[in-house]
């Protein structure tokens, strides 16, 4: 967050563009809420026609038991990834002609977008963009992405959560902020 603003990253991207008619919400991330409390959200607030998720199946990081009734569109990243993990986080909402991308470190948990009104216990930079509608898909070969056969939900692996982050006893040794 930023200092001396306690909303959330969710809170503050969303406002950029209150209001408007969300075409569609694509999102890229490694990690994800066990319940996808944050894409849930997002979803809510936004209420897209329709809602992308590029996502690396063999991971094991995406719930997909919680995403059954969000009616997702999940694709695979482009060709050009090939089978490198993909650490990119990316929300790009489209809506009235602009593509609203925020790019950065936060990945699509509430630990990182915070949920609501209320700002995530991590720390996060990430930096807000609007450009012409199109242009982010193109640029990172998106298109392809969606252009390809989707993967159906029964399809994805058990969710296998990584191991928590000892940060207890990481904060005891004064790593700074």
């Amino acid at each position: 967050a930023a200092r001396g603003d306690e909303r959330s990253l969710e809170a503050r991207y969303v406002e950029r563009f209150a209001g408007q008619t969300v075409e569609r919400l694509l999102i890229v991330s490694p990690y994800w809420d066990h319940d996808l409390a944050a894409l849930r959200w997002l979803i809510a607030t936004l209420n897209p026609l329709q809602t992308v998720v590029i996502l690396q199946e063999q991971h094991g990081q995406f719930p997909a038991h919680a995403a059954h009734d969000l009616g997702l569109l999940i694709v695979r990243p482009p060709p050009e990834v090939g089978p490198r993990f993909l650490h990119a986080k990316l929300i790009i909402a489209t809506a009235n002609g602009s593509d609203h991308v925020l790019i950065g470190s936060a990945n699509c948990t509430t630990a990182a977008l915070g949920y609501a009104e209320r700002e995530g216990p991590n720390g996060e930079a990430c930096i807000y963009k609007r450009l012409p509608a199109g242009a982010v898909f193109q640029s990172l070969n998106l298109d392809k992405a969606l252009e390809a056969a989707p993967i159906s939900i029964g399809a994805i692996p058990p969710y296998a959560p990584a191991a928590s982050i000892p940060l207890g006893q990481l904060s005891g040794r004064s790593p700074g902020e």
